[in-house]
């Protein structure tokens, strides 16, 4: 095979390899959030919310399967993003992209939809949950970056 062509394909071996950390982070930071849930620090877990939001009429059991769907899916597609965007992570931007995929979503681009109210208006330990699942999430995309390097 000649380099050109091995070069062409970098690009796609590095998107599938950020797609791989994208759905392991996203499976850690579940953990958290079942954590939290089980401890009774946090309600309804947000990605529940938005999937009981957008289908009202789905029975319990299969907006269960499409909540872990729909997460697994938009953590696996953010962690192919996160391969593109930084060549050289470190653990602190790790941990700032799992804090800026919080904030965007859950301040900015969902309470503009009117899919929920912004994440500053839940209660303190919703917002702790949230926020260190994002940080687990972020710095699990950073280190598995730095160990493959």
């Amino acid at each position: 095979m000649n380099s050109t062509a091995t070069s062409r394909r970098q690009p796609v071996r590095d998107l599938l390899r950020g797609a791989r950390r994208g759905t392991t982070a996203t499976i850690m930071m579940t953990g958290v959030f079942s954590f939290s849930e089980h401890a009774g620090w946090i309600g309804q877990l947000p990605p529940r919310q938005l999937i009981d939001r957008l289908f009202p009429h789905l029975e319990d059991r299969g907006a269960e399967k499409l909540t872990i769907i729909a997460h697994l899916a938009y953590g696996t597609l953010l962690g192919s993003g996160y391969t593109a965007l930084d060549r050289s992570p470190t653990a602190l931007r790790g941990a700032l992209f799992g804090i800026a995929v919080c904030l965007a979503n859950y301040e900015v681009a969902l309470p503009l939809l009117g899919l929920r109210q912004p994440l500053h208006r839940d209660h303190p330990a919703e917002i702790l949950t949230m926020a260190t699942a994002h940080l687990v999430y972020g710095s699990k995309l950073s280190r598995s970056r730095r160990k493959a390097s």
